[in-house]
């Protein structure tokens, strides 16, 4: 881990998303260890790491992560936290107790400034409505959106809603790629990382 944080640092960018589990004393040696790393690469403090967690947290979890995040005075470091709530939430009228909770760790999160993000919640538009409550911005996703033209209609309905949008990918071809990146402009930023997961294939595409 920490090899690739160095290469990540060294070669690409000194914003780094830290992808965790349910398993808070694992997780929080994870992001001490990789900070540790920014701090000493980054002497100015301009280092960034999103934390996501796959929808793997409970509301006590996510808790538990941003006093870590405040005990450490790294709040303005944190630029996102991705799904934390489990994927299936809002797939049913039921566990609204839950849902209240979440609706207060996005307010806790607020205070913080660290945005919370929809990630595998978000597929298509009609996911906004559901997430709106639970979240300061969406992921979208163009495998999952269904298309170029159902992707811009979910970033433009999250903007008039007042969420921030990023895009992402899945692992896919220098097609696919190309495609999201042409969105780019109408998001805030974006993960456009699947060049990292299959190097090969991308560089074979453009020699």
């Amino acid at each position: 881990m920490e090899q690739e944080t160095h290469k990540a640092v060294d070669n690409y960018s000194n914003y780094v998303k830290i992808k965790l589990d349910a398993d808070y004393h694992k997780g929080a040696d994870i992001i001490h260890r990789i900070t540790t790393i920014l701090r000493e690469k980054c002497p100015h403090n301009d280092w960034k790491i999103a934390i996501d967690a796959n929808g793997a947290w409970s509301p006590s979890t996510a808790k538990a992560f941003l006093q870590t995040v405040i005990d450490a005075n790294m709040q303005s470091n944190v630029f996102m936290l991705e799904q934390p709530f489990p994927t299936d939430l809002f797939k049913s009228d039921e566990r609204s107790d839950e849902k209240n909770e979440w609706r207060r760790i996005k307010t806790l999160f607020s205070e913080h400034k660290i945005p919370v993000f929809g990630d595998e919640s978000m597929c298509t538009v009609a996911d906004i409505p559901k997430l709106q409550d639970y979240v300061h911005g969406i992921n979208v996703k163009l495998e999952k959106a269904g298309g170029i033209r159902h992707a811009l209609h979910a970033l433009s309905l999250a903007k008039a809603q007042g969420l921030q949008v990023w895009v992402g990918i899945m692992v896919t071809s220098p097609v696919g790629l190309n495609a999201m990146a042409s969105l780019l402009p109408h998001a805030a930023s974006g993960d456009l990382d699947t060049v990292l997961v299959q190097p090969q294939q991308h560089t074979q595409q453009h020699a």
